[in-house]
């Protein structure tokens, strides 16, 4: 195997592809809203004849811009730039079926489930890739197809989401998304076939009752937002056929969460585990936590 390190054609600007979003439910308030500016890559699964090609993307404030790229073919109008007026971008997550490439977007006020079609069914018989990249079938109207995209603000009140994490099951059948705000985490279930949304919030039951939480709190100085329900970090995974997400909060816990159900099917406090095994006498016990 030989490598030969080639130098891009720059002459040229890159053109792209403009969609404009505005669904009519920006966020009411009127504070000036920051978020995290983010940045990723997506591979094509192992295959004969599109091994070689991945979609490059990044955000930036309500900007999400996604580059497919090729070194078989040069293709055509594969750079895609989508403006989500005034609704900055919280999560983005990229998947592929048998058939289709979904792109799942959490922003501040909605969600969006964008559909392309799969490079490898526009593979011809001697297995010539069509030049053309999957962003060329986009549309303004397309986009904003109702049953793409649900309006989460509504549920939010006053609240601007800090944190949001998004999948696709394994059978592309249901799209879901987490959103954290304040001490609340809601769940979001979006059907594929046809846009039917539901909302379920995932909430921690504590023995000490709220009453006397709040009153400690207030006299340790403490804000109003509880660490046992500020949701730091997600993701979601499938275990054993069942979707879960998993949730860090900011004190130190980590909750596992039934998508079916809703329910925290297990709880795992970070520190008392590692001082757990520090107990023990392990000497890797970091390898035996991260397992």
């Amino acid at each position: 195997m030989k490598y030969r390190e080639i130098i891009p054609n720059l002459s040229s600007t890159e053109e792209w592809k403009e969609i404009k979003l505005n669904t009519g439910t920006s966020h009411s308030t009127l504070q000036d809203i920051k978020v995290q500016k983010q940045a990723a890559g997506f591979c094509y699964s192992s295959d004969e004849f599109i091994r070689n090609r991945f979609i490059y993307w990044r955000t930036s404030d309500d900007v999400l811009e996604l580059s497919e790229n090729s070194l078989d073919v040069n293709l055509r109008n594969k750079n895609l730039r989508i403006t989500f007026e005034e609704s900055p971008i919280l999560s983005v997550y990229i998947n592929e079926s048998e058939d289709n490439v979904t792109i799942l977007v959490v922003t501040i006020s909605n969600i969006h489930r964008l559909l392309f079609i799969h490079p490898r069914r526009s593979i011809g018989a001697n297995g010539e890739q069509n030049e053309n990249s999957i962003f060329s079938s986009i549309t303004q109207e397309s986009a904003k197809d109702p049953t793409s995209f649900y309006n989460i603000s509504n549920l939010l009140a006053q609240n601007v989401p800090h944190n949001a994490s998004c999948y696709l099951s394994p059978t592309s059948e249901e799209a879901y998304f987490a959103v954290a705000h304040s001490n609340h985490l809601l769940l979001f279930q979006m059907n594929c076939f046809n846009g039917q949304t539901g909302v379920t919030e995932l909430k921690n039951f504590q023995i000490l009752p709220r009453i006397f939480s709040n009153f400690t709190d207030a006299i340790r100085g403490k804000s109003q937002v509880s660490d046992s329900n500020y949701v730091s970090s997600m993701a979601f995974d499938t275990i054993g056929g069942e979707n879960v997400l998993y949730a860090l909060y900011r004190d130190n816990n980590i909750r596992m969460w039934s998508t079916r159900t809703g329910q925290c099917l297990f709880t795992l406090n970070i520190l008392k585990d590692i001082e757990d095994r520090r107990s023990q006498g392990s000497e890797d016990f970091w390898c035996e936590f991260l397992k």
